[in-house]
């Protein structure tokens, strides 16, 4: 069997995966069962393999035990909000880079002996690497409750990390524990300081996080240009960085003593403790230990496997953080690293007869002789003479080339991954790439240099200063001139998890066409391939999503030709919703834009997020909608200047105004021509009709304004003739003063959602209002409680999911 290692590390993912899915004593009936099938079967496969294939088994067990031990650490971790917890353990680093919170390997909590991670937030100055004692108390990690946003709680299990204490209170402490932790956090502050003093300040940001992993000063803007761009893996410690450091300083090592063994011990030595002064990411460990890895082959005189290597990772990682598998980065570096091991080779064995970038060498180019390899002998060696060989252009092509096939290898691979949590691609990002990747083995050595001269006083600061500080130059013009680029991202929303398992599973088709030299298999493979990437574009439904923003309203519709509508979108209980929650919300349905922009009135709880994005240079808006009133307050005001600052058109609905967007309706039913002093009651209402599906949106109004739609010869004509709503939005968050029993019984309605924040002070929704609602129709849905609400139809029949089951 080729490559044990891969079988035995599925079998243990597997294993892992399976723990609560399925019962322990099932688990081992199920093993043991296996293993008699292995011992008595006379299978010439199995009885040649058998050895390996009863370690896999072993590995199944080894992952339901990790899986067991995890989920009891998490049971063992689990607290009401407010209780105290003491806890005593080893203080690894600073969380972050954050003063005030840090990072504690425990190996008690309470009265129980648990060693895990914890995040311990103090006003105590704590030194790293001491014991120490302390009582807290227990702050919940966040828990999303919308689709696309950030989910707190799952990315700290993802890094290990199962409970945060807040007002720590430090009993004791021992500065003796792992005292050189503390001497590498005081080298990270030295050559902190060191890049403050010698690059501009967005630069010297960009450099902390490039060579030592601290993120957090770098400009939001900057940042997330480089998302956008496709080259964010620059600014976090990867295998490049690992690779570069490690690898360049065994070597050197080793020409130095011309000993391997004294070489792999310094510079494996030197490979563990640059993790630790950069944090241990994901993507650090996973190219420490395939580093070390090498260095150690190459010490035995053993062949290196690079797929063994990265399952031996994936293996120690999964058993140091059962969970690693949930974190973007972990599932990025893998992939790339499969990528780069699987992929690329076909790519290359398929491209090797297809020789094209050969003939380059029969390029004719002026100059003295050969600027690169070639043949020998050379027509003329006088200048100006044209010269027949292998130019310095065929060399740049193929390294062009060769760096071009390892970018299509790994976004292959990761493509899903970045449309699952990002849910959107950078067009341009393997054009920039292969200019960004080869500039930054320089960058990292001027960073380097700069850190030794600035070190020891070696002259030479200067100009290692100035050219980083040039090739960060050439970063961001590069980055602002595809960022400009029409389509520069591809934007299809976050994948079905089926669509993910369909990609792997014909890309795995393809790849072995490929490789067999399968024609027919390839080909086949090859239109399915793209008839998968198009799927997403292909979903015509008509969606609604009630983002749940706490006390407030903000409702998204996408429709069937893909234009995105967004109602409302306000907090008075959640901060940033329009960043935090909206923004991401739109991006997960697959809109880069907002088409049209709808503020139903001026109460915050209404726009206080529509004002954050107005003000983001990332989100484009077109279209601007407000009530046509005549005596607007400030806060209406502000909102028109924002969306004429922003360049939206702006347009002002009243009672018998219509929105067509492709096979979508909106009628406009309030407000009216007799206005009123209350905002609420001069609410946007909106009848949306698609098809047979109908849907109201109600705003703020009150029962006198639901009298008065009743009035509305249209809109009740139409329910007459049969199309009552299927959706109603709840008026006021279901306060008391609005759905009457009158509206409610003669508009007819199957599903009701309430937009209402938990514990608000308002009361909502109260009680007479739900009963009222219960008499009317069959399902009654409070953000509250469910998280986000999605609806989707195709104009006939529709489906109701929410984010929390």
């Amino acid at each position: 069997m080729k490559r044990p290692m891969l079988y035995w590390v599925v079998l243990f993912v597997l294993g892992e995966l399976l723990v609560g899915k399925t019962t322990g004593a099932l688990s081992f009936i199920i093993c043991l069962g296996i293993f008699i099938i292995l011992y008595i079967s006379k299978f010439e496969y199995i009885r040649n393999n058998k050895v390996l294939l009863l370690v896999g088994i072993l590995f199944f067990l080894l992952g339901n035990v990790c899986g067991a031990y995890n989920d009891k650490k998490k049971e063992a971790c689990t607290f009401s909000p407010g209780d105290k917890v003491s806890f005593s353990g080893i203080v690894v680093n600073r969380y972050k880079n954050h003063e005030g919170s840090y990072r504690v390997r425990t190996v008690r909590i309470n009265a129980s002996r648990i060693h895990t991670y914890i995040i311990v937030e103090s006003d105590n100055d704590i030194n790293i690497g001491c014991r120490v004692d302390g009582e807290g108390v227990f702050e919940p990690f966040m828990t999303a409750t919308n689709y696309g946003q950030f989910d707190e709680n799952r990315y700290e299990t993802a890094n290990g990390n199962l409970m945060r204490l807040s007002k720590v209170d430090i009993i004791c402490t021992e500065k003796t524990a792992y005292s050189f932790l503390n001497y590498l956090e005081k080298i990270n502050f030295y050559l902190c300081d060191l890049f403050d003093k010698w690059l501009p300040e967005d630069k010297s940001s960009l450099a902390k996080a490039m060579v030592l992993g601290d993120k957090s000063d770098i400009d939001k803007d900057i940042k997330a240009l480089y998302q956008r761009s496709g080259i964010a893996h620059i600014i976090a410690i990867s295998g490049l960085h690992i690779a570069m450091f490690g690898g360049t300083f065994y070597r050197i090592i080793r020409k130095v003593t011309g000993s391997f063994t004294v070489a792999a011990f310094v510079s494996i030595t030197f490979i563990v403790l640059y993790g630790l002064l950069t944090g241990l990411s994901g993507a650090t460990v996973r190219a420490m230990i395939m580093l070390i890895l090498l260095i150690v082959s190459e010490v035995l005189g053993r062949k290196y496997d690079a797929i063994t290597s990265v399952m031996i990772a994936l293996f120690l990682m999964l058993i140091w953080t059962p969970e690693a598998y949930c974190q973007v980065g972990f599932l990025l570096s893998f992939g790339a690293v499969i990528g780069i091991s699987v992929i690329n080779p076909i790519l290359e064995r398929c491209f090797e007869d297809v020789d094209f970038l050969s003939k380059l060498s029969e390029i004719r180019v002026l100059g003295f002789g050969r600027l690169a390899a070639g043949k020998k002998e050379q027509d003329n060696k006088e200048p100006g003479i044209k010269v027949r060989g292998r130019s310095w252009a065929a060399f740049l092509c193929r390294k062009v080339w060769d760096g071009l096939l390892i970018s299509i290898s790994v976004q292959l691979v990761i493509l899903p991954v970045l449309f699952y949590y990002f849910y959107e691609v950078p067009v341009y990002g393997l054009m920039i790439n292969i200019v960004v990747v080869p500039l930054m083995g320089v960058l990292l050595a001027m960073l380097v240099l700069l850190s030794i001269s600035g070190l020891f006083g070696i002259p030479g600061t200067g100009i290692c200063s100035f050219i980083a500080c040039r090739i960060f130059d050439i970063y961001e013009m590069l980055c602002k001139l595809t960022d400009g680029m029409p389509f520069h991202t591809i934007n299809f929303g976050r994948p079905e998890s089926w669509w993910i398992w369909f990609y792997y599973i014909i890309l795995a088709s393809l790849l072995i066409g490929l490789w067999k030299h399968n024609r027919f298999v390839s080909r086949v493979s090859f239109v399915i391939f793209i008839i998968v990437l198009v799927i997403p574009v292909c979903d015509k439904r008509l969606v609604i999503n009630f983002f749940d923003v706490g006390q407030g309203d903000g409702i998204y519709i996408r429709t069937p030709s893909k234009e995105s509508v967004l109602i409302d979108g306000g907090s008075s209980s959640k901060k940033k919703v329009g960043t935090y929650i909206i923004k991401n919300g739109v991006k997960y349905y697959g809109s880069g834009m907002i088409d049209y922009m709808i503020v139903t009135h001026s109460d915050s709880d209404h726009y206080s997020g529509l004002l954050e994005m107005l003000t983001d240079d990332e989100v484009v808006v077109n279209n601007f909608v407000l009530p046509g009133i005549d005596e607007p307050d400030e806060a209406y005001l502000d909102l028109v200047n924002a969306a004429k600052d922003k360049g939206c058109r702006l347009y002002f609905l009243k009672s018998g105004d219509r929105m067509i967007i492709g096979d979508v309706i909106f009628h406009c039913l309030n407000p009216g021509n007799n206005l009123t002093a209350d905002k609420n009651e001069n609410s946007i209402v909106l009848w949306m009709q698609y098809g047979l599906f109908d849907a109201l949106f109600t705003g703020d109004i009150d029962d006198v304004v639901e009298q008065k739609l009743l009035s509305n010869e249209s809109f009740m004509g139409s329910i007459r003739q049969g199309n009552s709503m299927e959706v109603l939005k709840v008026a006021h968050h279901g306060s008391a003063t609005s759905s009457c029993k009158g509206f409610l019984r003669n508009i007819g309605f199957d599903v009701s959602v309430i937009s209402v924040g938990e514990h608000n002070r308002y009361g909502h929704p109260a009680e007479e209002v739900v009963d009222r609602l219960k008499e009317y129709c069959g399902r009654i849905y409070m953000t509250k409680d469910s998280g986000a609400v999605a609806i989707r139809t195709d104009g006939k029949r529709y489906e109701v999911t929410t984010y929390m089951k």
